[in-house]
């Protein structure tokens, strides 16, 4: 036990650590990219539509007048994306973004789960998700005393999101089915078998085991959804605005779940 405290302090200890956290950091540039481009979206659609995005509001729409706070919050939203792609600035817009969600799936749709549960359940997982995909980021940016409290809950919160994601293909079957695009057969049995594998992934999430493979492989199935659904529906129909919010959701959730792969390999790596 001495022995092993006294590696934990040696400079060759601490040099591996921060090589380790070097290391990872590089490999989650791509999903901060990412992550920048759907928030950079959201404040985009925001400030073009002078309206909150629908799913991520941070205001009630009734008896408030909400463009003027929706301008704040699409400034807000494309500086704290924007931040993302800075080394210096991106922990500190990391942390911004999951306050925000967090605020938006607690407080704002939080009352709402309360007798509209089939209806809201749905926007708190895809907000939550990706507050703890920006929890996530902030977490892998450096080591500090709480990374890995942060780290712990940003994997906790997403592994019950993904399971949520799951469940919701079964509660909207139908609709998750006829969502699939008509080329591609077989449509229940993708929406079942998307649905069953996000429940799983959701599982090894929070458990742990195999978290890392199942975050990367839910992030790479999202992904995928980008040019087998997502795109192909905003090129068809490029004037509905949620067509354009669905797309950005699913790149915040696609980096989201690739981060919380991140945390798993550091606390992989670590141990």
């Amino acid at each position: 036990m001495r022995n092993r405290a006294a590696a934990a302090s040696s400079p060759s200890h601490s040099g591996s650590v921060q090589n380790l956290t070097l290391s990872a950091g590089a490999g989650l540039f791509p999903c901060r990219w990412l992550l920048a481009a759907a928030c950079v979206a959201f404040g985009a659609m925001s400030l073009i539509f002078g309206k909150f995005i629908g799913g991520l509001e941070f205001l009630p729409s009734q008896g408030v007048s909400t463009a003027p706070w929706a301008l704040v919050n699409g400034g807000v939203l494309i500086l704290a994306g924007l931040s993302l792609t800075l080394d210096r600035t991106a922990r500190a817009g990391a942390l911004v973004l999951a306050a925000m969600f967090g605020f938006t799936a607690i407080v704002l749709h939080g009352w709402q789960l309360v007798g509209h549960l089939k209806e809201a359940a749905d926007d708190v997982f895809h907000v939550l998700g990706i507050s703890a995909g920006a929890l996530a980021l902030a977490a892998s940016i450096g080591r500090t005393g709480w990374s890995a409290r942060a780290g712990l809950a940003a994997r906790l919160v997403f592994g019950v999101c993904t399971i949520g994601h799951g469940v919701m293909h079964f509660v909207y079957f139908k609709f998750t089915a006829d969502f699939i695009p008509a080329w591609i057969p077989g449509h229940e049995f993708f929406a079942a078998a998307t649905g069953i594998a996000q429940i799983a992934a959701g599982l090894a999430i929070l458990s742990g085991v195999l978290g890392r493979l199942a975050a990367i492989l839910t992030g790479a199935m999202y992904l995928s959804w980008f040019p087998l659904v997502h795109i192909p529906r905003v090129m068809a129909h490029p004037e509905i605005h949620q067509e354009w919010v669905s797309l950005a959701i699913v790149a915040a959730l696609s980096a989201s779940a690739l981060l919380v792969g991140g945390v798993l390999a550091q606390r992989r790596g670590s141990a």
